[in-house]
């Protein structure tokens, strides 16, 4: 992706199988326990963005937690873990 100015922007995007769209969620922290993303829509990506996308993140590593249901059994699943924010 290319923003105006024409330097280039990453994002964090999901992607699974086997996910209910209807129950998603992904949460995203800094290290002072700050939410700085949260959305419930497996297609959404994330910029790096947070306070409705007035700020965008320090470069620094975030924790995130991935909550989503099985579409086949119906079981839950929780995925931890770290993601490192570049510019």
């Amino acid at each position: 992706m290319i923003n105006r100015q024409g330097s280039e922007l990453r994002s964090w995007a999901i992607t699974g199988q086997d996910v209910d769209k209807d129950h998603f969620r992904v949460r995203v922290w800094n290290r002072w326990g700050q939410l700085v993303y949260e959305s419930l829509d497996i297609d959404e990506v994330w910029l790096g963005e947070f306070e409705q996308g007035d700020h965008y993140s320090q470069i620094e590593t975030y924790f995130y937690e991935i909550e989503a249901k099985s579409q086949s059994t119906a079981a839950d699943h929780k995925v931890q873990g770290h993601v490192t924010v570049v510019r």
